[in-house]
């Protein structure tokens, strides 16, 4: 029974290593194509963590990297995962302090 469960395991965490690396890539590939596209609106990425991206941008500016938040988080999934039905969302909020991020 011990060799079954273990089995299990191994194939469990065979699957999701695949997923968390590819989840990972398309991270990085929409990242990229983010930070290129703040620059125009005068802005940068602060910070990335796992799969959060905190941009900062002239106040003037909060709606259009919201949209392009999401236009290239949906030109990058085509690009990277082209033919797949999956969706690819992002819940974006506009904040004027970081203590205001998480609430």
């Amino acid at each position: 029974m011990d060799t079954d469960r273990s089995a299990a395991a191994r194939g469990r965490f065979a699957r999701n290593a695949v997923i968390q690396g590819a989840a990972a890539e398309l991270f990085k590939a929409w990242a990229v194509t983010v930070r290129q596209e703040l620059l125009p609106l005068g802005g940068t990425i602060v910070l990335c963590l796992h799969d959060e991206l905190l941009l900062h941008v002239p106040a003037d500016r909060a709606e259009d990297a919201v949209l392009l938040t999401h236009r290239t988080l949906a030109a990058t999934a085509a690009y990277w995962a082209a033919g797949s039905r999956v969706r690819f969302v992002a819940d974006v909020s506009v904040i004027d302090r970081w203590s205001d991020a998480k609430n």
